[in-house]
């Protein structure tokens, strides 16, 4: 994938070989779909002898995408997560994943005014021709441990805690079908503490709090099925310290405020305000697109 110039001609001086597995949903019983997920990926480097280096391994684990019931009749639709990523020098990062906050036979939560971690879709299951509410789950990283296969060093826990319950914003994807349309689209966490240490022992501290464009978001009317044509969601974005401003649409992903701790000290802390201006607008009977 790289080169260097010899005589005026381009040489080969790095190559890679990437290898992927073609896993199944164990669940499936019939047909199970294949899913494509990197195995490894080996480096060669040239320079008059090849020189192979150890591969750089993945393993992963498989989730159910979706909320799955045993008398649906639906596939659970699993798909491979990450789980382990090992180095060519043997440095191991192993990652972690919160539960599924959702079961098959709960009472879900309101389309839109969601803040778990499982979100509704509307789709046409098994070939169907009419759409019908389902949900699916999302998982979130709760811990990234880094360590060696080899020994001999001292790991690093990276842990993160979610405050603020999720954020999902009604689909006004121009793309998206007019009876596809729900809250569907994530917007993260109000805020995120990330912790880096041994569980046992001193910790960093940092909290990261983000805007996540959620104020003019659609509400449905009170019978809570029909998408009301006027109502808006009013919503304002805080920090730790920061002041509240208007959660607009444009600002979704927005560094609002980090601060780091050493205990409960604060020792660096930083506010972003957000700015636009406002150029062109289209309107929609799905939304009010703005730019």
């Amino acid at each position: 994938d790289r080169g260097c110039a010899v005589d005026r001609r381009w040489q080969p001086s790095r190559a890679l070989q990437r290898v992927h597995l073609a896993m199944q949903d164990g669940a499936a019983v019939l047909h199970p779909p294949i899913v494509p997920a990197p195995d490894d990926c080996s480096r060669v480097d040239d320079d008059g002898t090849d020189i192979s280096l150890p591969p750089v391994k993945f393993n992963h684990q498989m989730f159910a995408n979706r909320v799955d019931g045993t008398a649906d009749d639906i596939l659970p639709l699993g798909k491979p997560r990450l789980s382990t990523i090992i180095t060519e020098t043997g440095q191991q990062t192993t990652v972690s994943y919160l539960p599924p906050e959702c079961t098959a036979g709960m009472t879900k939560p309101a389309e839109d005014n969601n803040t778990k971690s499982c979100y509704p879709v509307r789709w046409s299951p098994n070939g169907g021709s009419e759409t019908q509410l389902d949900w699916f789950q999302k998982y979130p990283v709760s811990d990234v441990n880094v360590t060696s296969v080899y020994g001999g060093t001292l790991g690093v826990t990276h842990h993160y805690d979610y405050s603020g319950g999720g954020a999902w914003h009604y689909n006004d994807d121009p793309m998206a079908g007019q009876k596809e349309r729900t809250w569907s689209i994530w917007r993260g966490y109000a805020q995120v503490t990330h912790l880096t240490g041994p569980t046992d022992g001193t910790r960093s501290k940092t909290v990261t709090s983000f805007m996540r464009g959620m104020d003019g978001d659609r509400l449905l009317e009170a019978d809570g099925k029909t998408l009301d044509p006027d109502a808006r969601r009013s919503v304002k974005s805080t920090g730790v310290t920061a002041a509240a401003v208007t959660d607009a649409d444009q600002y979704a992903g927005f560094t609002r405020e980090t601060v780091t701790y050493n205990g409960t000290d604060e020792v660096t802390g930083t506010i972003n305000d957000p700015w636009s201006r406002k150029t062109a607008t289209q309107h929609k009977s799905y939304a009010d697109t703005q730019a």
